[in-house]
Protein backbone atom coordinates (compact mmCIF):
# COMPACT_ATOMS: atom_id res chain seq x y z
CA UNK A 1 0.00 0.00 0.00
CA UNK A 2 2.25 2.49 -1.09
CA UNK A 3 -0.25 5.32 -1.53
CA UNK A 4 -2.87 5.18 1.12
CA UNK A 5 -4.45 8.76 0.08
CA UNK A 6 -4.99 7.19 -3.76
CA UNK A 7 -6.44 4.21 -1.71
CA UNK A 8 -8.73 6.15 -0.03
CA UNK A 9 -10.24 7.78 -2.70
CA UNK A 10 -10.19 4.47 -4.25
CA UNK A 11 -12.69 3.40 -1.37
CA UNK A 12 -14.45 6.88 -1.33
CA UNK A 13 -15.97 6.23 -4.78
CA UNK A 14 -16.69 2.28 -3.84
CA UNK A 15 -18.96 4.48 -1.09
CA UNK A 16 -20.57 6.03 -3.60
CA UNK A 17 -21.32 3.82 -6.12
CA UNK A 18 -22.52 1.12 -3.46
CA UNK A 19 -19.60 -1.27 -3.87
CA UNK A 20 -19.43 -1.81 0.16
CA UNK A 21 -17.84 -5.17 -0.31
CA UNK A 22 -14.91 -4.13 -2.03
CA UNK A 23 -14.42 -0.75 -0.05
CA UNK A 24 -14.35 -3.34 2.78
CA UNK A 25 -11.79 -5.71 1.77
CA UNK A 26 -9.44 -2.74 0.85
CA UNK A 27 -9.77 -1.23 4.10
CA UNK A 28 -8.91 -4.21 6.34
CA UNK A 29 -6.12 -4.78 4.17
CA UNK A 30 -5.27 -1.33 4.68
CA UNK A 31 -5.30 -1.45 8.41
CA UNK A 32 -3.24 -5.06 8.94
CA UNK A 33 -0.90 -2.81 7.38
CA UNK A 34 -1.55 0.50 9.22
CA UNK A 35 -3.17 0.25 12.28
CA UNK A 36 -3.02 3.33 13.15
CA UNK A 37 -4.69 5.30 10.14
CA UNK A 38 -7.08 7.20 11.44
CA UNK A 39 -9.21 7.57 8.43
CA UNK A 40 -9.15 3.65 7.73
CA UNK A 41 -10.37 3.16 10.91
CA UNK A 42 -13.18 5.54 11.00
CA UNK A 43 -14.47 4.20 7.11
CA UNK A 44 -14.21 0.59 8.23
CA UNK A 45 -16.31 1.23 11.46
CA UNK A 46 -18.77 3.49 9.13
CA UNK A 47 -19.24 0.83 7.07
CA UNK A 48 -19.94 -2.02 9.80
CA UNK A 49 -22.49 0.53 11.37
CA UNK A 50 -24.13 0.59 8.08
CA UNK A 51 -24.49 -3.10 8.16
CA UNK A 52 -25.80 -3.32 11.48
CA UNK A 53 -22.35 -4.92 12.94
CA UNK A 54 -22.10 -2.28 15.60
CA UNK A 55 -20.12 -4.70 18.21
CA UNK A 56 -17.43 -4.92 15.90
CA UNK A 57 -17.58 -0.97 14.97
CA UNK A 58 -17.06 -0.16 18.76
CA UNK A 59 -14.64 -2.57 19.29
CA UNK A 60 -12.84 -1.38 16.17
CA UNK A 61 -12.96 2.52 17.81
CA UNK A 62 -12.06 1.67 21.34
CA UNK A 63 -9.13 -1.05 19.95
CA UNK A 64 -8.14 2.36 18.10
CA UNK A 65 -8.25 4.38 21.16
CA UNK A 66 -5.53 2.91 22.66
CA UNK A 67 -3.10 3.69 19.94
CA UNK A 68 -4.76 7.40 19.01
CA UNK A 69 -6.00 8.11 22.46
CA UNK A 70 -5.88 11.65 21.75
CA UNK A 71 -8.44 11.71 18.57
CA UNK A 72 -11.61 14.06 19.54
CA UNK A 73 -13.36 12.29 16.20
CA UNK A 74 -13.16 8.72 16.96
CA UNK A 75 -14.04 9.56 20.72
CA UNK A 76 -16.98 11.36 19.22
CA UNK A 77 -18.11 8.48 16.96
CA UNK A 78 -17.36 6.09 19.58
CA UNK A 79 -19.63 8.21 21.67
CA UNK A 80 -22.12 8.19 19.68
CA UNK A 81 -22.17 4.45 18.81
CA UNK A 82 -22.39 4.14 22.52
CA UNK A 83 -25.42 6.69 23.40
CA UNK A 84 -27.21 4.91 19.92
CA UNK A 85 -26.96 1.59 22.38
CA UNK A 86 -28.04 3.22 25.45
CA UNK A 87 -24.60 3.31 27.21
CA UNK A 88 -25.39 6.65 28.37
CA UNK A 89 -22.16 7.28 30.80
CA UNK A 90 -19.67 6.04 28.82
CA UNK A 91 -21.40 7.93 25.81
CA UNK A 92 -20.93 10.75 27.93
CA UNK A 93 -18.31 11.18 29.47
CA UNK A 94 -16.21 10.67 25.83
CA UNK A 95 -18.41 13.69 24.99
CA UNK A 96 -17.03 15.47 27.57
CA UNK A 97 -12.95 14.43 26.89
CA UNK A 98 -13.76 15.41 23.13
CA UNK A 99 -15.34 19.17 24.67
CA UNK A 100 -11.80 19.43 26.93
CA UNK A 101 -9.93 19.89 23.47
CA UNK A 102 -12.79 21.30 21.14
CA UNK A 103 -15.60 23.24 23.52
CA UNK A 104 -17.75 24.30 20.47
CA UNK A 105 -18.51 21.10 18.55
CA UNK A 106 -22.22 21.82 18.24
CA UNK A 107 -22.49 17.67 17.86
CA UNK A 108 -21.02 16.78 21.11
CA UNK A 109 -23.59 19.36 22.96
CA UNK A 110 -26.34 18.38 21.04
CA UNK A 111 -26.02 14.53 22.00
CA UNK A 112 -24.64 15.30 25.57
CA UNK A 113 -27.97 16.85 25.51
CA UNK A 114 -29.60 13.70 24.19
CA UNK A 115 -27.87 11.15 26.55
CA UNK A 116 -29.01 13.69 29.54
CA UNK A 117 -32.75 13.36 28.13
CA UNK A 118 -32.48 9.97 27.96
CA UNK A 119 -31.37 9.32 31.66
CA UNK A 120 -34.40 11.55 32.37
CA UNK A 121 -31.75 13.99 33.83
CA UNK A 122 -33.75 16.63 32.00
CA UNK A 123 -31.76 19.66 33.44
CA UNK A 124 -28.73 19.07 32.87
CA UNK A 125 -29.95 18.18 28.85
CA UNK A 126 -31.59 21.59 28.54
CA UNK A 127 -27.96 23.37 29.23
CA UNK A 128 -25.98 21.20 26.94
CA UNK A 129 -28.88 21.83 24.54
CA UNK A 130 -28.90 25.60 25.51
CA UNK A 131 -25.19 25.58 25.07
CA UNK A 132 -25.55 24.30 21.70
CA UNK A 133 -28.16 27.13 20.30
CA UNK A 134 -25.33 29.65 20.67
CA UNK A 135 -23.52 27.49 17.90
CA UNK A 136 -26.50 26.81 15.81
CA UNK A 137 -29.42 28.29 16.64
CA UNK A 138 -31.66 26.90 13.43
CA UNK A 139 -30.72 23.36 14.15
CA UNK A 140 -34.62 21.67 13.98
CA UNK A 141 -32.70 18.57 15.80
CA UNK A 142 -31.62 20.77 18.21
CA UNK A 143 -34.79 22.97 18.63
CA UNK A 144 -37.36 19.52 18.25
CA UNK A 145 -35.14 17.99 21.56
CA UNK A 146 -34.53 20.80 23.18
CA UNK A 147 -38.12 21.77 23.49
CA UNK A 148 -39.05 18.25 24.67
CA UNK A 149 -36.25 18.60 27.49
CA UNK A 150 -38.47 22.21 28.17
CA UNK A 151 -41.33 20.43 28.46
CA UNK A 152 -40.25 17.67 30.76
CA UNK A 153 -38.91 20.44 33.32
CA UNK A 154 -42.46 22.22 33.31
CA UNK A 155 -41.41 25.59 30.93
CA UNK A 156 -44.01 25.31 28.56
CA UNK A 157 -43.89 28.03 27.02
CA UNK A 158 -40.35 27.96 26.62
CA UNK A 159 -40.69 24.76 25.46
CA UNK A 160 -43.12 25.61 22.70
CA UNK A 161 -40.99 28.94 21.91
CA UNK A 162 -38.65 26.22 20.53
CA UNK A 163 -40.98 23.64 18.72
CA UNK A 164 -42.44 26.29 16.58
CA UNK A 165 -39.26 27.54 15.82
CA UNK A 166 -38.41 23.79 14.58
CA UNK A 167 -41.47 23.58 12.95
CA UNK A 168 -40.46 26.67 11.42
CA UNK A 169 -37.65 24.96 10.02
CA UNK A 170 -39.07 21.92 9.12
CA UNK A 171 -43.30 21.97 9.50
CA UNK A 172 -43.08 18.46 7.57
CA UNK A 173 -41.72 16.42 10.37
CA UNK A 174 -44.37 14.71 12.32
CA UNK A 175 -42.28 14.30 15.58
CA UNK A 176 -42.13 17.91 16.04
CA UNK A 177 -46.03 18.01 16.04
CA UNK A 178 -46.72 15.46 18.22
CA UNK A 179 -43.58 17.06 20.66
CA UNK A 180 -45.83 20.04 20.41
CA UNK A 181 -49.26 18.29 21.05
CA UNK A 182 -47.78 16.72 24.30
CA UNK A 183 -46.44 20.34 25.65
CA UNK A 184 -50.03 21.64 24.44
CA UNK A 185 -51.16 18.63 26.54
CA UNK A 186 -49.21 19.36 29.66
CA UNK A 187 -50.35 23.52 29.61
CA UNK A 188 -54.10 21.67 29.80
CA UNK A 189 -54.29 22.97 26.23
CA UNK A 190 -56.08 19.85 24.97
CA UNK A 191 -57.54 20.56 22.10
CA UNK A 192 -55.18 22.35 20.48
CA UNK A 193 -52.71 19.23 21.76
CA UNK A 194 -55.40 16.82 19.39
CA UNK A 195 -54.89 19.23 16.36
CA UNK A 196 -51.29 19.02 16.72
CA UNK A 197 -51.55 15.23 16.88
CA UNK A 198 -53.89 14.83 13.88
CA UNK A 199 -51.35 17.33 11.83
CA UNK A 200 -48.80 14.59 12.92
CA UNK A 201 -51.17 11.67 11.55
CA UNK A 202 -51.79 13.89 8.58
CA UNK A 203 -48.18 14.08 7.57
CA UNK A 204 -47.73 10.27 8.51
CA UNK A 205 -50.83 8.11 8.64
CA UNK A 206 -48.85 5.18 10.57
CA UNK A 207 -47.88 7.09 13.12
CA UNK A 208 -48.38 5.02 15.63
CA UNK A 209 -47.46 7.43 18.64
CA UNK A 210 -49.90 9.94 17.59
CA UNK A 211 -52.79 8.08 17.26
CA UNK A 212 -52.12 7.19 20.69
CA UNK A 213 -52.02 10.04 21.87
CA UNK A 214 -54.80 11.31 19.99
CA UNK A 215 -57.08 8.60 21.99
CA UNK A 216 -55.87 9.59 25.38
CA UNK A 217 -56.32 13.39 25.16
CA UNK A 218 -60.04 12.57 23.63
CA UNK A 219 -60.60 10.36 26.77
CA UNK A 220 -59.53 13.57 28.85
CA UNK A 221 -61.93 15.59 26.67
CA UNK A 222 -64.56 13.31 27.49
CA UNK A 223 -64.52 11.97 23.96
CA UNK A 224 -64.68 8.47 24.32
CA UNK A 225 -66.35 6.88 21.62
CA UNK A 226 -63.99 8.62 19.33
CA UNK A 227 -60.81 7.59 21.61
CA UNK A 228 -62.01 4.54 20.64
CA UNK A 229 -61.73 5.20 17.27
CA UNK A 230 -58.05 6.56 18.02
CA UNK A 231 -57.24 3.23 19.96
CA UNK A 232 -58.36 1.06 17.05
CA UNK A 233 -56.26 2.93 14.71
CA UNK A 234 -53.21 2.46 16.57
CA UNK A 235 -53.50 -1.12 17.12
CA UNK A 236 -54.14 -1.52 13.44
CA UNK A 237 -50.29 -0.34 13.10
CA UNK A 238 -48.72 -2.23 16.42
CA UNK A 239 -51.57 -5.27 17.27
CA UNK A 240 -49.65 -6.34 20.06
CA UNK A 241 -48.37 -2.58 21.65
CA UNK A 242 -48.37 -3.12 25.49
CA UNK A 243 -48.77 1.11 26.29
CA UNK A 244 -51.62 1.08 23.83
CA UNK A 245 -53.41 -1.85 25.27
CA UNK A 246 -52.88 -0.53 28.90
CA UNK A 247 -54.25 2.71 27.69
CA UNK A 248 -57.21 0.98 26.21
CA UNK A 249 -57.93 -0.44 29.55
CA UNK A 250 -58.51 2.42 31.03
CA UNK A 251 -60.87 3.40 28.84
CA UNK A 252 -62.60 0.00 28.96
CA UNK A 253 -62.71 -0.17 32.45
CA UNK A 254 -64.44 3.89 32.69
CA UNK A 255 -66.92 2.74 30.40
CA UNK A 256 -67.78 -0.42 32.30
CA UNK A 257 -66.29 -2.75 30.11
CA UNK A 258 -64.58 -4.89 33.11
CA UNK A 259 -63.98 -8.14 30.66
CA UNK A 260 -61.90 -6.51 28.39
CA UNK A 261 -60.38 -4.32 30.76
CA UNK A 262 -59.36 -6.21 33.32
CA UNK A 263 -57.39 -8.42 31.06
CA UNK A 264 -55.61 -5.38 29.10
CA UNK A 265 -55.24 -3.80 32.39
CA UNK A 266 -52.38 -6.65 32.79
CA UNK A 267 -50.46 -4.56 30.12
CA UNK A 268 -49.57 -2.50 32.92
CA UNK A 269 -46.48 -4.15 33.38
CA UNK A 270 -44.92 -4.64 30.08
CA UNK A 271 -45.24 -0.53 28.62
CA UNK A 272 -42.83 1.74 28.01
CA UNK A 273 -40.92 2.73 31.54
CA UNK A 274 -43.36 0.35 33.59
CA UNK A 275 -42.81 0.29 37.46
CA UNK A 276 -40.78 -3.06 38.12
CA UNK A 277 -42.55 -5.76 39.01
CA UNK A 278 -41.69 -7.58 42.40
CA UNK A 279 -41.17 -10.84 43.72
CA UNK A 280 -40.42 -12.69 40.16
CA UNK A 281 -38.44 -14.87 41.16
CA UNK A 282 -42.02 -16.18 43.64
CA UNK A 283 -43.90 -18.05 40.92
CA UNK A 284 -46.96 -15.80 39.94
CA UNK A 285 -50.61 -16.67 40.96
CA UNK A 286 -52.64 -17.62 37.61
CA UNK A 287 -55.34 -19.35 39.04
CA UNK A 288 -57.42 -19.13 42.32
CA UNK A 289 -59.37 -22.32 41.89
CA UNK A 290 -56.79 -25.01 43.80
CA UNK A 291 -55.45 -22.43 46.44
CA UNK A 292 -56.72 -23.90 49.49
CA UNK A 293 -53.70 -24.33 51.51
CA UNK A 294 -51.87 -22.51 49.59
CA UNK A 295 -49.51 -19.29 51.21
CA UNK A 296 -49.73 -16.77 49.07
CA UNK A 297 -48.60 -13.46 48.38
CA UNK A 298 -50.50 -10.53 48.19
CA UNK A 299 -48.67 -7.51 47.19
CA UNK A 300 -49.42 -3.47 47.32
CA UNK A 301 -48.60 -2.02 43.81
CA UNK A 302 -49.33 1.81 43.28
CA UNK A 303 -51.01 4.30 45.34
CA UNK A 304 -52.21 4.36 48.57
CA UNK A 305 -55.77 4.99 47.49
CA UNK A 306 -55.60 1.53 45.60
CA UNK A 307 -54.15 -0.08 48.48
CA UNK A 308 -57.23 0.85 50.43
CA UNK A 309 -59.84 0.23 47.29
CA UNK A 310 -58.35 -3.32 46.48
CA UNK A 311 -57.60 -4.91 49.66
CA UNK A 312 -61.12 -6.03 49.69
CA UNK A 313 -60.31 -8.85 46.96
CA UNK A 314 -58.03 -10.40 49.85
CA UNK A 315 -60.55 -11.41 52.21
CA UNK A 316 -62.46 -13.47 49.37
CA UNK A 317 -59.24 -15.24 48.33
CA UNK A 318 -58.99 -15.89 52.10
CA UNK A 319 -62.12 -17.26 52.40
CA UNK A 320 -61.02 -19.92 49.22
CA UNK A 321 -59.01 -21.48 52.05
CA UNK A 322 -55.45 -19.26 51.19
CA UNK A 323 -52.85 -18.30 53.81
CA UNK A 324 -52.40 -14.64 53.15
CA UNK A 325 -49.94 -12.41 53.34
CA UNK A 326 -50.69 -8.99 52.57
CA UNK A 327 -47.86 -6.71 51.67
CA UNK A 328 -47.91 -3.11 51.72
CA UNK A 329 -46.94 0.44 52.68
CA UNK A 330 -45.98 0.93 56.25
CA UNK A 331 -48.39 3.43 56.70
CA UNK A 332 -51.41 1.18 56.22
CA UNK A 333 -50.27 -1.72 58.21
CA UNK A 334 -52.59 -0.69 61.47
CA UNK A 335 -55.08 0.28 58.77
CA UNK A 336 -55.50 -2.92 57.07
CA UNK A 337 -54.84 -5.06 59.96
CA UNK A 338 -59.08 -4.39 60.89
CA UNK A 339 -59.17 -7.34 58.48
CA UNK A 340 -58.15 -9.73 60.91
CA UNK A 341 -59.20 -12.71 59.07
CA UNK A 342 -56.01 -12.59 57.12
CA UNK A 343 -52.32 -13.98 58.57
CA UNK A 344 -49.84 -11.76 58.23
CA UNK A 345 -50.17 -7.57 56.97
CA UNK A 346 -46.44 -6.38 56.65
CA UNK A 347 -44.62 -3.54 55.10
CA UNK A 348 -43.70 -4.82 51.82
CA UNK A 349 -39.71 -4.30 51.65
CA UNK A 350 -39.99 -6.56 55.04
CA UNK A 351 -40.90 -10.01 52.63
CA UNK A 352 -38.92 -12.99 53.08
CA UNK A 353 -39.17 -14.31 49.62
CA UNK A 354 -38.89 -18.01 50.02
CA UNK A 355 -41.48 -18.64 52.42
CA UNK A 356 -44.60 -18.42 49.21
CA UNK A 357 -46.30 -21.21 46.71
CA UNK A 358 -47.34 -17.78 44.94
CA UNK A 359 -47.50 -14.00 44.62
CA UNK A 360 -50.34 -11.61 42.84
CA UNK A 361 -50.03 -7.91 42.58
CA UNK A 362 -53.51 -6.16 44.30
CA UNK A 363 -54.78 -4.92 41.72
CA UNK A 364 -54.76 -8.07 39.37
CA UNK A 365 -57.27 -9.92 42.06
CA UNK A 366 -60.71 -8.76 40.03
CA UNK A 367 -59.44 -10.38 36.88
CA UNK A 368 -58.45 -13.27 38.88
CA UNK A 369 -62.23 -13.54 39.98
CA UNK A 370 -63.32 -12.99 36.61
CA UNK A 371 -61.43 -15.56 34.75
CA UNK A 372 -62.60 -17.96 37.27
CA UNK A 373 -66.26 -17.30 36.80
CA UNK A 374 -66.53 -16.64 40.72
CA UNK A 375 -68.04 -13.39 41.83
CA UNK A 376 -66.90 -12.05 45.71
CA UNK A 377 -68.99 -11.81 48.27
CA UNK A 378 -67.55 -8.36 49.79
CA UNK A 379 -68.92 -6.98 52.33
CA UNK A 380 -69.14 -2.95 53.28
CA UNK A 381 -67.24 -1.72 55.50
CA UNK A 382 -64.54 -4.29 55.08
CA UNK A 383 -62.15 -1.85 57.35
CA UNK A 384 -62.56 -0.79 60.83
CA UNK A 385 -60.85 1.63 62.67
CA UNK A 386 -59.05 1.06 66.22
CA UNK A 387 -61.28 1.09 68.71
CA UNK A 388 -59.36 2.61 71.16
CA UNK A 389 -58.41 5.67 69.31
CA UNK A 390 -62.55 5.77 67.90
CA UNK A 391 -63.50 6.48 71.61
CA UNK A 392 -60.81 8.54 71.68
CA UNK A 393 -61.78 10.98 69.27
CA UNK A 394 -65.57 10.51 70.26
CA UNK A 395 -64.27 11.84 73.94
CA UNK A 396 -62.43 15.07 72.28
CA UNK A 397 -65.51 15.73 69.69
CA UNK A 398 -68.09 15.34 72.10
CA UNK A 399 -69.04 19.50 72.64
CA UNK A 400 -68.86 20.28 69.69
CA UNK A 401 -72.41 21.21 67.84
CA UNK A 402 -73.32 20.75 64.16
CA UNK A 403 -72.94 18.14 61.59
CA UNK A 404 -69.31 17.22 61.53
CA UNK A 405 -68.02 17.02 58.36
CA UNK A 406 -63.99 16.55 56.93
CA UNK A 407 -62.39 17.90 54.33
CA UNK A 408 -59.96 17.16 51.57
CA UNK A 409 -59.58 19.33 48.79
CA UNK A 410 -56.07 18.40 47.32
CA UNK A 411 -54.50 14.89 46.43
CA UNK A 412 -50.87 13.33 47.24
CA UNK A 413 -47.83 13.16 44.58
CA UNK A 414 -47.62 10.29 42.13
CA UNK A 415 -44.52 10.53 40.55
CA UNK A 416 -46.24 9.34 36.90
CA UNK A 417 -48.62 11.98 36.68
CA UNK A 418 -48.50 15.23 35.10
CA UNK A 419 -48.65 18.76 36.45
CA UNK A 420 -51.69 19.48 34.23
CA UNK A 421 -53.20 16.34 35.89
CA UNK A 422 -52.74 17.72 39.77
CA UNK A 423 -54.29 20.65 38.75
CA UNK A 424 -57.52 19.35 37.24
CA UNK A 425 -57.64 16.70 39.67
CA UNK A 426 -57.21 19.40 43.17
CA UNK A 427 -59.28 22.14 44.18
CA UNK A 428 -58.20 25.41 45.29
CA UNK A 429 -58.25 26.28 49.19
CA UNK A 430 -60.37 29.42 48.51
CA UNK A 431 -62.95 27.24 46.78
CA UNK A 432 -63.41 24.37 49.15
CA UNK A 433 -63.27 27.37 51.27
CA UNK A 434 -66.44 28.88 50.47
CA UNK A 435 -68.38 25.79 52.02
CA UNK A 436 -67.33 27.74 55.61
CA UNK A 437 -70.72 29.75 55.97
CA UNK A 438 -72.82 26.91 55.18
CA UNK A 439 -74.78 27.08 59.34
CA UNK A 440 -74.82 23.87 61.48
CA UNK A 441 -71.71 22.47 59.93
CA UNK A 442 -68.18 21.91 61.79
CA UNK A 443 -65.60 21.31 59.52
CA UNK A 444 -62.59 19.20 60.20
CA UNK A 445 -59.30 19.01 58.12
CA UNK A 446 -58.01 15.85 56.77
CA UNK A 447 -55.83 17.33 54.44
CA UNK A 448 -52.04 15.82 54.71
CA UNK A 449 -49.65 16.96 52.54
CA UNK A 450 -47.74 20.19 51.51
CA UNK A 451 -48.22 22.87 50.04
CA UNK A 452 -51.98 22.40 50.91
CA UNK A 453 -51.00 21.90 54.79
CA UNK A 454 -48.87 25.54 54.96
CA UNK A 455 -51.38 27.15 52.83
CA UNK A 456 -54.23 26.66 55.14
CA UNK A 457 -52.02 27.72 58.14
CA UNK A 458 -51.52 30.59 56.20
CA UNK A 459 -54.53 31.60 55.14
CA UNK A 460 -57.40 30.03 57.88
CA UNK A 461 -58.11 33.28 59.74
CA UNK A 462 -59.05 35.11 56.60
CA UNK A 463 -60.61 32.28 54.32
CA UNK A 464 -62.73 30.28 57.31
CA UNK A 465 -64.05 33.83 59.41
CA UNK A 466 -66.29 31.82 60.78
CA UNK A 467 -63.45 29.56 63.10
CA UNK A 468 -66.06 26.44 62.17
CA UNK A 469 -63.09 24.25 60.66
CA UNK A 470 -60.79 22.46 63.23
CA UNK A 471 -56.94 20.83 62.45
CA UNK A 472 -55.50 18.23 64.02
CA UNK A 473 -53.31 16.76 61.06
CA UNK A 474 -50.54 17.19 63.14
CA UNK A 475 -52.42 14.32 65.30
CA UNK A 476 -53.06 12.39 62.01
CA UNK A 477 -49.31 10.69 61.64
CA UNK A 478 -51.08 6.86 59.92
CA UNK A 479 -54.27 6.23 58.35
CA UNK A 480 -55.65 4.17 61.64
CA UNK A 481 -55.15 7.76 62.98
CA UNK A 482 -57.31 9.33 60.06
CA UNK A 483 -59.82 6.01 60.30
CA UNK A 484 -60.77 6.75 63.90
CA UNK A 485 -61.28 10.42 63.12
CA UNK A 486 -63.68 9.72 60.46
CA UNK A 487 -65.55 7.18 62.17
CA UNK A 488 -66.48 9.97 64.55
CA UNK A 489 -67.41 12.39 61.44
CA UNK A 490 -71.04 12.06 59.56
CA UNK A 491 -69.61 13.15 56.34
CA UNK A 492 -66.59 13.31 54.42
CA UNK A 493 -66.05 15.69 51.62
CA UNK A 494 -62.92 14.77 49.18
CA UNK A 495 -61.28 15.39 45.56
CA UNK A 496 -60.34 11.90 44.46
CA UNK A 497 -57.91 10.62 46.90
CA UNK A 498 -56.92 8.30 49.18
CA UNK A 499 -59.16 9.73 52.14
CA UNK A 500 -62.10 9.37 49.77
CA UNK A 501 -61.23 5.49 49.78
CA UNK A 502 -60.73 5.19 53.51
CA UNK A 503 -64.36 6.85 53.90
CA UNK A 504 -65.67 4.59 51.38
CA UNK A 505 -64.23 1.49 52.83
CA UNK A 506 -65.05 1.88 56.47
CA UNK A 507 -68.58 2.41 55.26
CA UNK A 508 -68.55 6.55 55.96
CA UNK A 509 -70.85 8.74 53.98
CA UNK A 510 -68.25 10.47 51.80
CA UNK A 511 -69.03 13.09 48.61
CA UNK A 512 -66.29 12.79 46.04
CA UNK A 513 -65.68 15.61 44.17
CA UNK A 514 -64.88 14.30 40.60
CA UNK A 515 -63.11 16.03 37.70
CA UNK A 516 -64.57 16.10 34.55
CA UNK A 517 -61.95 12.99 33.16
CA UNK A 518 -62.88 10.92 35.87
CA UNK A 519 -60.84 8.23 36.83
CA UNK A 520 -62.39 4.86 36.02
CA UNK A 521 -63.13 3.81 38.99
CA UNK A 522 -66.48 6.21 39.18
CA UNK A 523 -67.19 5.72 35.19
CA UNK A 524 -68.61 8.27 33.38
CA UNK A 525 -70.88 11.14 34.97
CA UNK A 526 -71.94 8.65 37.60
CA UNK A 527 -73.67 9.61 41.09
CA UNK A 528 -73.01 6.74 42.91
CA UNK A 529 -70.56 3.78 42.28
CA UNK A 530 -70.55 0.19 43.18
CA UNK A 531 -67.28 0.51 45.06
CA UNK A 532 -68.65 2.23 47.85
CA UNK A 533 -72.34 1.94 48.61
CA UNK A 534 -72.27 5.20 50.72
CA UNK A 535 -70.39 7.30 48.43
CA UNK A 536 -72.18 9.87 46.48
CA UNK A 537 -70.04 12.02 43.43
CA UNK A 538 -70.29 15.11 42.35
CA UNK A 539 -69.23 15.44 38.75
CA UNK A 540 -67.45 18.52 37.31
CA UNK A 541 -70.19 19.61 34.28
CA UNK A 542 -67.14 20.72 31.81
CA UNK A 543 -63.56 20.76 32.32
CA UNK A 544 -62.17 22.89 35.18
CA UNK A 545 -65.21 23.33 36.52
CA UNK A 546 -65.14 23.45 40.57
CA UNK A 547 -67.51 26.52 40.73
CA UNK A 548 -70.63 24.40 39.70
CA UNK A 549 -69.47 21.58 41.84
CA UNK A 550 -69.25 23.54 45.07
CA UNK A 551 -72.42 25.24 44.45
CA UNK A 552 -74.02 21.93 44.53
CA UNK A 553 -72.12 20.63 47.30
CA UNK A 554 -73.30 23.60 49.44
CA UNK A 555 -76.64 23.16 48.47
CA UNK A 556 -77.09 19.55 49.27
CA UNK A 557 -74.58 20.04 52.46
CA UNK A 558 -77.18 23.01 53.73
CA UNK A 559 -80.16 20.33 53.47
CA UNK A 560 -77.89 17.92 55.30
CA UNK A 561 -77.20 20.07 57.78
CA UNK A 562 -81.06 21.36 58.50
CA UNK A 563 -81.88 17.60 58.89
CA UNK A 564 -79.31 16.98 61.42
CA UNK A 565 -81.14 19.95 63.38
CA UNK A 566 -84.30 19.04 62.77
CA UNK A 567 -83.19 15.39 64.82
CA UNK A 568 -82.07 16.85 67.34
Amino acid sequence: MNDPSRHIQLIQNWLKQGEIESAKALLSEMIAETPNNQEVIEYLALIYEHEGDDESAMKLLLDAMSILSCSPSLKFNLADLYLKHGAHQKAIQLYKSVLETTPSFFEVLHNLGLAHAQLFQFNEAAQYFEQASLINPNSFELQANWGAALKNLGKYQKSLDCLDLAIANNPLDPSVWLNKGVTLDAMDRQQQAVDCYEKAIKLDHRYHEAHCNVANTLIVLGKYDQAMSAFQKALAIKANDPDTLYNLSLLQLIQGDFINGWANYEYRWLRENAPKKLFSEIPPLLDINGVSGKDILVWSEQGLGDSIQFSRYVIPLKNLGAKITLATQPQLIGLLQSMRAIENITSIDQIQKNNFDAQIPLLSLPLLFQQSNIKPQIQIPYLRSNPDKKLMWANRLCNIKGLKVGLVWNGGFRPEKTESWYERRNIQLSDIAMLNDVPGVHFFNLQKGEPAESELLEYYSTLWPKNNLSIFTSELNTFEDTAALVENLDLVISVDTSTAHLAGALGKPVWILNRFDTCWRWLIQQEKTHWYPSAKIFNQPLPGDWQSVIAKVKSELADLAALNRTAI
